[in-house]
This record gives structure tokens, C-alpha cells and sequence, in this order.
């Protein structure tokens, strides 16, 4: 990766969150953003904040999403994110399905 790259999983909506890889500063991290919003028309109104993250290097993250997407309040979307292969624990705690988790 090079600096200002991301890869990783979003949950979309009209507030989303992701969780993935980045790289700044010659740093690479995995990271957990949530608040980006969006407005009726679909325009960004916020790119979010990072919740969590830490330092990686080199081998494989494995990322997680799991999701209620059915119709209906209160649903709930989570991540994980791992290595060698098994996500651990989630990242923050889930809220409604509004894409994202918070601590």
C-alpha cells in the first residue's frame, strides 16, 4: 500500500461506517470510522471519525461484516477484524442499523 490508500468493508446508508487498512505517514493501521453522513440528496456531510485503530505490519488482515439488513428499526451491523485467518473480538459495540458501531 502507499500512503493514502484504504481497503476495507463499509456498511452504507444514510450513515455509514467502514473498518479496513490504511496507510499515512509511511504508517499502515487498521482502522474503525464511523459517523460519514450523508444528506437526502445524497451528499456527503461528514466523513467521519476514526473510532479505533492499530498498528500493522506486513501478512494478511482478515475483515469481517456481519448485518441485519432486513427492513425495520433496529437492526444492528458489526465488524471484526483479525489475523491468521479468524476475526476476533468486534470493534466498538453495536448500535441500530444505521451502519456503524460506537464505543
Amino acid at each position: 500500500m502507499r500512503d493514502g490508500d484504504r481497503s476495507g468493508l463499509a456498511m452504507l446508508r444514510h450513515l455509514s461506517a467502514w473498518i479496513g487498512v490504511r496507510r499515512d505517514g509511511g504508517q499502515t493501521r487498521v482502522s474503525m470510522v464511523d459517523g460519514l453522513a450523508m444528506d437526502s440528496n445524497w451528499n456527503t456531510t461528514s466523513t467521519g471519525t476514526e473510532r479505533a485503530s492499530a498498528a500493522v505490519s506486513g501478512g494478511r488482515i482478515w475483515l469481517r461484516v456481519n448485518a441485519d439488513v432486513r427492513p425495520g428499526a433496529g437492526r444492528q451491523a458489526g465488524r471484526q477484524a483479525g489475523r491468521q485467518g479468524s476475526p476476533t473480538a468486534p470493534t466498538g459495540s453495536p448500535s441500530p442499523r444505521s451502519g456503524r458501531r460506537t464505543r
